[in-house]
């Protein structure tokens, strides 16, 4: 457990939401107390046709086909210092053997440039750098993709507000707008999109003057409106959506909209995992939040079930290097009027606030969560330290939440070689194949022409966003795939929280559609439009192996499993392979962590 100083820290700097004196919290329930629509000094108010068709929506392509330095972005095998941690010779040497199935990639994956610094639709202010994203794929149109990030305006102090980008072609060109009402406060953050079952699309946006959270609706085929109160009631802080889509029929909450966040205590590492629901498409959310968990929690995630069962999984005591802490879930029966006692998950080892080689946060061993819309399986993954590094976890309940299986090892590298893992997100395809993607540190820095030459080769350093695949509810798993077409240095334009500590984002993004999975995630790289190496997002369109496979197999209880089968990659005719075909491999023992 972490004393009142670690509590206080996280409670000051945790997210960037800029948590504010009980003062300044007064005076904005003074004129809010009532959550529902916002007040009559323009907010509210739906956009007009009028009014929106006044703003030209720039288009971000074509993207799709970048210009540049793709790679390879490896420079030749050198002696290489061994990272801090100091490992074995013989675990840091299966370390480089099991890099070179990436560094020998005949080409690079295919990424696309979603973000782009200028002037933007909908802000005053021109942005230079994104990040903190998340990826919502509409149910209706699996072609259509709705993201959201931070929009940093002055980066080198924190400034930033809140905006969205829109696909409509499967995530080969995106728009890019902050929606009108996000700057009628000091700021925006913690942003997060979601769809209903019947196309309309949602983004959440946490509140600064005054504190509070606010949801937006852009009903299908129709224009953004502006914002809806949520919540006045509770100093707010990380917020996740859900939407009751009833996938196969058989909620009787069809259309509900979720939504959990942290109220953050007074400075004694005490909060409470809040929840509202609107049971009207956004026009008003519930009077009084639920209040489902208490003590050190963090870092809540809804979802929701086919049958209409609410989960919202979060973490406890998931902040400090070291720190003993555990995952934990709530679940309504009845649309989220009333929630069920806390069901342990499991234990886990947080991670710390800055990983080793950094001068990011992390921040914490924050929980991604997903439930599965053809079985109801549930699914949650985290960063974990019980290795002296930072690896990424998952653990699955196939009844309902009642009982989780022991965690699984996802990165599929070396145990304790010293290489971080973190910022894992999950997502589940109508199909139920599960997709898990992370920020990994396994390949040394490149040797390009805008990396540091005293960084070039640097180990445990530069970034990548890794992504591996489950056909079968987990209980398989294909090699790790590496996503992201360049590894980045994140030290490059770094935007600064505070003067110690700098900021990549505190989550990434994971959408799953029925052919396609789609890794969101903020980078410096340049793949032919990022010059000034700001960072900027980028998204991996990856092709789903088909037909899925359905054989079991004994688990080696390895670290590095051996090979099972080859599914068949169906390949795009427009666009070059993002990997080589997947290896499907079976996964340590469920009995435990190696």
């Amino acid at each position: 457990m972490r004393d009142a100083p670690g509590a206080q820290l996280i409670a000051t700097v945790f997210l960037g939401c800029l948590v504010v004196g009980a003062a300044a919290l007064a005076a904005g329930n003074a004129g809010d107390a009532v959550a529902g629509s916002l007040s009559a000094a323009g907010r509210g108010v739906p956009t007009t046709a009028a009014e929106e068709t006044m703003d030209v929506v720039v288009i971000n392509g074509p993207a799709h086909d970048p210009v540049g330095a793709l790679g390879p972005d490896m420079a030749p095998d050198r002696l290489r210092p061994l990272p801090a941690t100091n490992p074995q010779r013989d675990v840091w040497d299966a370390s480089l053997r099991s890099r070179r199935r990436f560094t020998d990639q005949v080409r690079p994956p295919h990424n696309v440039q979603v973000s782009r610094s200028g002037r933007t639709t909908g802000a005053s202010h021109r942005v230079t750098d994104f990040s903190e994203v998340a990826l919502a794929i509409d149910p209706t149109d699996p072609e259509h993709l709705l993201g959201c990030s931070k929009f940093f305006y002055k980066p080198e102090s924190y400034g930033f507000y809140t905006g969205v980008f829109e696909s409509f072609d499967g995530g080969l060109t995106w728009s890019q707008r902050q929606p009108r009402g996000v700057e009628d406060y000091s700021l925006t953050s913690d942003p997060v999109t979601a769809f209903d079952g019947a196309g309309s699309g949602y983004f959440t946006l946490l509140t600064r003057k005054p504190t509070g959270l606010d949801m937006l609706k852009k009903p299908a085929g129709g224009l953004w409106q502006r914002p809806v109160v949520v919540d006045r009631s509770t100093n707010t802080d990380k917020q996740w959506i859900a939407a009751d889509q009833d996938p196969l029929g058989e909620s009787p909450y069809r259309g509900n909209l979720y939504m959990s966040w942290t109220a953050i205590g007074r400075g004694d590492g005490n909060s409470q995992i809040a929840f509202s629901r609107s049971v009207n498409g956004n026009r008003r959310w519930t009077r009084k939040p639920v209040f489902v968990a208490s003590g050190e929690v963090q870092g809540s995630v809804p979802g929701v079930a086919p049958d209409g069962t609410v989960f919202v999984a979060y973490g406890r005591a998931v902040f400090g290097a070291g720190a003993q802490g555990a995952m934990e879930v709530v679940a309504s029966r009845d649309g989220g009027v009333t929630f069920s006692g806390a069901v342990h998950i499991a234990d886990i080892v947080s991670i710390p606030f800055m990983l080793p080689n950094s001068t990011f946060r992390t921040p914490g061993s924050m929980p991604g969560f997903a439930v599965s819309p053809a079985t109801g399986a549930l699914f949650i993954v985290w960063a974990d330290y019980r290795h002296g590094d930072s690896d990424v976890m998952l653990s699955r309940s196939l009844d309902g939440g009642a009982t989780w299986e022991p965690p699984l090892r996802l990165n599929d590298d070396p145990v304790s070689n010293g290489i971080d893992q973190f910022q894992p997100q999950v997502s589940v395809a109508p199909n139920g194949r599960v997709a898990v993607s992370w920020f990994d540190r396994r390949l040394e820095c490149p040797d390009l022409p805008w990396i540091p030459r005293d960084h070039v080769g640097r180990e445990n350093f530069c970034i990548d966003t890794f992504v591996t695949r489950s056909y079968d509810e987990g209980e398989h798993w294909e090699a790790n795939q590496r996503a992201s077409a360049q590894s980045w240095d994140w030290s490059l334009q770094l935007p600064m929280v505070n003067d110690n500590v700098g900021f990549i984002g505190d989550y990434q993004g994971m959408a799953s559609g029925p052919l396609h999975d789609f890794a969101l995630w903020g980078a410096t790289a340049n793949l032919g439009d990022n010059p000034e190496n700001h960072q900027q997002l980028f998204v991996a369109r990856l092709a789903a192996a088909t037909p899925a496979p359905t054989s079991s197999a004994t688990s080696t209880g390895t670290p590095t499993p051996t090979v099972e089968a080859s599914p068949t990659v169906t390949q795009e005719p427009t666009s070059p392979p993002t990997t080589p075909d997947p290896v499907l491999l079976p996964l340590a023992s469920r009995s435990g962590v190696p």
